[in-house]
């Protein structure tokens, strides 16, 4: 499904977060379209709250993942992508467990 997604004519931009070899094969994949192409590879640790997600549930973990050890562990969460109708809602449960 991914490939037929890059080298979809209709797909003019592709942003993905994961591995150097499948970012590899994006970057090839698209080159021939000159598609516009974001890679953010080899980990970085992001976690992706989609739309219908239960924030309160969600912020205790998120907030662990990231706090752990004061954060000073390889797989701590760096990056959080909150979709637009929580981002208010994860904001406040974060700082609520923040306090």
């Amino acid at each position: 499904v991914g490939q037929l997604l890059v080298e979809h004519p209709d797909v003019t931009t592709i942003t993905f977060t994961g591995s150097n070899a499948t970012g590899k094969k994006i970057m090839s994949a698209a080159s021939s379209g000159l598609k516009k192409v974001l890679l953010e590879l080899g980990g970085n640790d992001p976690a992706i709250v989609l739309p219908g997600s239960n924030v309160k549930a969600l912020a205790p973990q998120l907030f662990q993942k990231a706090m752990f050890n004061t954060g000073q562990v390889c797989v701590a969460l760096k990056r959080l992508y909150v979709h637009s109708s929580q981002y208010d809602d994860m904001v406040a449960a974060l700082g609520a467990e923040a306090e």
